[in-house]
């Protein structure tokens, strides 16, 4: 290969590289730029940690539920 389309790959993947970066670290959809602002990263971070709490409520509910019935 060329030294051109060394150029063209490594143009390529960098702007791939930007475009997933902005899509993880960018604004939210309607999002608007004050002290409450969330990217998706620090959404979809939020969203796994209430899915983790709801999940360990659950198994202690059940945990509690199998020791009743001993």
């Amino acid at each position: 290969m060329g030294k051109l389309s060394n150029i063209v790959i490594g143009l390529a993947l960098g702007a791939g590289i930007g475009v997933v970066i902005n899509y993880l670290f960018g604004p939210v959809r309607e999002a608007e730029f004050n002290p409450h602002y969330r990217s998706r990263w620090d959404q979809a971070i939020e969203e796994g940690q209430q899915a983790a709490a709801d999940h360990e409520a659950e198994l202690r509910r059940q945990f509690a539920d199998a020791k009743r019935s001993q």
